[in-house]
């Protein structure tokens, strides 16, 4: 965002929106997780 206007450039990629996405993406497993766990088994 400081080298261009825009805030997500195609060619190229800042390391701190990756680590930003991979993040995100931990939470929201972590979250389903514990959702599926409170679901009641139809074993």
């Amino acid at each position: 965002m400081c080298t261009s206007a825009r805030f997500v450039e195609i060619n190229w990629n800042n390391i701190m929106f990756t680590l930003a996405l991979v993040l995100a993406m931990i939470w929201v497993i972590d979250v389903l997780k514990e959702k599926m766990a409170s679901l009641p088994k139809a074993l």
